[in-house]
């Protein structure tokens, strides 16, 4: 599948604009997925934990990302319910983590995507479960999407 120029845009807007990527490098894309790098040890706290919603922005961000190529030009979405399971924590020695997003099924008004976390050992730290409200949205100058 191809991805349309629209949604090229904005995916790579959204990997270096949106809060929960800007700690994580874009690592890829492809159809229904997305993936993010990331270093924990760049927001370890005093004692070496690193907070949970950090791993919820992260599976957050790469559920919103994935399902952009089911999507289709002028349609957009925002999280309606975000379910994390936390299964290890993140610490300062967790080193680059993976986050994997995949977009599960696109409908008239409702998506669902689920992501995955790993640290550096390749364990599996928390997994997501989100559910996106979907929307007609305005094309803007410049390529952007405007809701």
């Amino acid at each position: 599948m191809q991805l349309s120029p629209t949604i090229q845009i904005h995916v790579r807007k959204q990997s270096t604009q949106n809060p929960g990527c800007r700690q994580a490098a874009f690592a890829g894309f492809a159809p229904t997925k997305a993936t993010l790098r990331s270093r924990a040890e760049l927001l370890a706290r005093d004692l070496g934990a690193v907070h949970g919603g950090y791993a919820a922005t992260l599976l957050d961000s790469a559920c919103g990302i994935a399902p952009h190529s089911m999507l289709g030009d002028g349609r957009g979405h925002t999280t309606l319910e975000l379910k994390v399971s936390y299964l290890c924590g993140l610490t300062e020695n967790s080193g680059t983590g993976r986050t994997t997003g995949r977009g599960v099924s696109v409908g008239s008004k409702v998506a669902f995507a689920g992501a995955e976390l790993h640290d550096s050992e390749g364990r599996l730290c928390a997994t997501t479960t989100s559910t996106l409200l979907v929307f007609d949205v305005e094309p803007r100058e410049r390529g952007s999407l405007q809701a």
